[in-house]
């Protein structure tokens, strides 16, 4: 299910009739399908709303692991994209808690929805509506008063649309 505001992908004929996706659950939801209908148009146009990519790189940072909570305000870029560092929260004893706000303009065409922290195992929180990111957490050292974090791969939606135009008689050759 798309996130708020986000269109999904759509089939149409020539005719004007859309049509009903099935998406292939065993290969993933790259793959899909539709029926045909009658009588067979002469052109179908494929409408991709947006596309998700993932950038290969990193950016690293070194904040301090606060008695309670901190409030940081660290920029960080990360391909592009500014990452703010907004706060760190000890969690008990042995965890601490990173909030980040990736500032996206929700009109712009490309927008950071998440990105990975490398070595290190941890649990993210997203956004349910617009599925960015929102705070990591993960295990310290108990008496540890400083982190280094290194930010990876960078999760972007670029918005199109884009349309792809298909002729009947290129389909059903064989």
């Amino acid at each position: 299910m798309p996130a708020k505001g986000q269109e999904e992908l759509i089939v149409e004929d020539n005719l004007g009739r859309k049509y009903d996706l099935h998406f292939n659950q065993f290969i993933g939801s790259e793959e899909f399908y539709f029926t045909l209908k009658e009588p067979l148009p002469e052109s179908y146009t494929i409408t991709i709303p947006e596309i998700h990519v993932v950038y290969f790189e990193q950016a690293k940072v070194k904040l301090p692991v606060p008695e309670q909570r901190e409030e940081i305000n660290k920029k960080v870029e990360l391909a592009g994209f500014e990452v703010i560092v907004t706060k760190v929260e000890r969690v008990g004893d042995t965890e601490v808690r990173v909030y980040v706000d990736v500032e996206n303009d929700e009109n712009s065409s490309h927008v950071l929805k998440n990105f990975k922290l490398t070595d290190r195992s941890y649990m993210s929180y997203s956004n349910p509506d617009t599925f960015t990111v929102e705070y990591f957490q993960f295990d310290i050292e108990p008496e540890q008063k400083s982190i280094k974090l290194t930010f990876e791969n960078p999760e972007v939606t670029i918005r199109g649309p884009w349309k792809l135009e298909l002729n009947q008689e290129d389909l059903l050759k064989k």
